[in-house]
């Protein structure tokens, strides 16, 4: 799909955005509203709905996104969980995604909720272990960042198991941590 403004320059980016499929015969072609309150990527659903797996109580929540790309996942869990929200915080190695995020998607990393980190997830983990650091949800959306890699999202060291013992490590208790995995076999 390609995504463009359909509004002036002058307008807010957070106006809706179209998208038309170059797939689409001309004579059919529709164009879709981007609503940045519906989460309609599958692995997206399936990672809030282990939410109903966690025992968080009514404290304030601090959450990991791990893999910020355009930020449309961490506006929609501002959006709707805002009022439970203490704040998110980012995670991207890729600054470029973060800027077309805030350019074109709506992303606001200025935003007193959100705190967006422009380093190496799996960095960042370790060092919030090592700061001590505990997160009530945690979303990891991390893709392969080599050709060596893309048989496997996340990267293979975002799997192992000394990896996985930190992200539980500052799992907070009663947390949940979801990440999405794709790993292409024959």
């Amino acid at each position: 799909m390609i995504y463009r403004n359909t509004k002036t320059s002058k307008t807010p980016i957070t106006d809706d955005l179209k998208a038309e499929s170059a797939l689409c015969p001309p004579k059919k072609q529709r164009q879709v509203i981007f609503d940045r309150n519906t989460i309609t990527f599958e692995v997206y659903q399936a990672m809030l709905a282990g939410l109903s797996l966690s025992d968080l109580g009514s404290r304030k929540l601090k959450v990991l996104v791990c893999g910020t790309g355009v930020g449309v996942f961490t506006m929609f869990l501002k959006h709707h969980l805002h009022s439970a929200l203490e704040k998110i915080v980012t995670v991207d190695i890729n600054e470029e995604f973060v800027k077309l995020g805030e350019k074109y998607f709506g992303f606001s990393p200025q935003d007193p909720l959100i705190e967006s980190v422009i380093c190496d997830a799996h960095q960042y983990v370790l060092r919030m272990v090592s700061e001590k650091v505990k997160f009530d949800l945690i979303f990891m959306d991390v893709c392969y960042d080599t050709a060596s890699d893309e048989g496997v999202s996340p990267p293979i060291h975002f799997l192992d198991q000394s990896f996985i013992a930190s992200l539980t490590d500052i799992l907070s208790g009663g947390g949940v941590c979801a990440i999405n995995t794709i790993i292409k076999s024959e």
